[in-house]
């Protein structure tokens, strides 16, 4: 223990800042919209709502779901920020905005798209893998069926007798 009262090391192997310098950009982009932009700020609040129940809701695996989900649901309050300058940023064209059904769906719709990618997508790779070994399992079953049948059921005997073959340095 160190005099002040934590252990000696606790910060060992952790990058300076890190997270911290994150949330003060976040946090000055957040201000400089509220003072400026004030209906940009609105959108960008209510927008990135699902990003805000990710960091409440995820818990270990927040350091690779949650910058997905963040880019992703950005990607999507993006355009929407496009419209509002096109049409004039006041509060009441973001309130309009927001009446929208097609604006909500477009901003969360990439925090949906990043969810799919992040719980869907490993559930189809892994069943391909399966699909795969499978495949593969029966072709190995194949060769070994035309080996019995061209050497006899000695070769099985011989090989459980030897065991493995271990390769000699050379």
């Amino acid at each position: 223990m160190s005099a002040s009262g934590g252990r000696v090391g606790d910060n060992a192997g952790k990058k300076p800042g890190g997270a911290g310098i994150w949330l003060t950009i976040i946090a000055g982009a957040l201000l400089m919209l509220m003072m400026f932009l004030p209906a940009a700020f609105i959108l960008v609040c209510i927008g990135m709502a699902p990003t805000v129940v990710a960091i409440l809701l995820d818990g270990n695996r927040g350091a690779r779901a949650l910058p997905c989900i963040a880019a992703l649901n950005f990607a999507g309050v993006i355009p929407v920020l496009a419209m509002l300058a096109d049409r004039g940023r006041s509060v009441s064209v973001a309130m309009q905005l927001l009446l929208d059904v097609f604006v909500w769906g477009l901003m969360y719709g990439g925090a949906g798209a990043a969810v799919f990618l992040l719980w869907c997508c490993p559930m189809v790779v892994r069943s391909w893998n399966d699909t795969v070994a499978r495949r593969d399992q029966k072709k190995m079953e194949q060769i070994r069926e035309k080996l019995i049948a061209e050497w006899g059921k000695q070769i099985i005997k011989d090989a459980s007798e030897t065991g493995p073959i271990e390769e000699t340095p050379g």
